[in-house]
């Protein structure tokens, strides 16, 4: 299975794909950014990104403290699902061991 990174931007009303990275590790990801003119850069005040560590280190590196990194709603319910069946479970085996 192939993993390709595609890098965003909000223009108006527009969604605008920027570039299709080849992969999702973070020195891809910082090397695209990085290739932003640094004009532009200094412009962006947001990231949403999944939870993908190499994606958040990545523009916390290149776009420093002043932009705030948003993790997409998405990835953080799957998460919470997927907690909330692990300690649905637990309790159901809790239960079925004291009966």
């Amino acid at each position: 299975m192939t993993i390709v990174t595609i890098v965003t931007s909000r223009m108006g009303e527009k969604t605008v794909i920027l570039g299709i990275l080849t992969d999702q590790k973070k020195e891809t990801v910082k090397e695209f950014f990085m290739s932003i003119p640094k004009r532009l850069r200094k412009q962006v005040g947001f990231i949403c990104s999944d939870m993908h560590v190499g994606f958040i280190n990545a523009a916390k590196e290149v776009f420093g403290k002043k932009v705030q990194v948003i993790v997409d709603r998405f990835h953080v319910a799957k998460l919470y699902f997927k907690l909330s069946q692990i300690l649905l479970y637990g309790c159901f085996v809790l239960r079925c061991s004291e009966g």
